[in-house]
């Protein structure tokens, strides 16, 4: 039986915690180097994912919503 893995997409938030954890974890040290190359390389997907994603981001929109009165 194949299983297919379905994956929840993550927020922007929730990306940017994990990219911290990586770090944060790879600053501890007492990691292989083999561990250490794979939060790195996760760590770079992530980054390059975050910023695509920011660069994306309509400002303009958000600001005009931001300054819309509440109700």
């Amino acid at each position: 039986v194949l299983r297919l893995a379905v994956r929840k997409k993550q927020t922007f938030e929730e990306r940017m915690e994990q990219l911290e954890a990586l770090v944060s974890r790879m600053e501890e040290g007492g990691m292989t180097l083999e561990e250490t190359l794979t939060h790195y390389e996760k760590g770079v997907k992530l980054a390059a994912e975050l910023k695509k994603e920011f660069a994306e981001v309509d400002v303009p929109e958000i600001m005009k919503v931001l300054s819309r009165p509440k109700a």
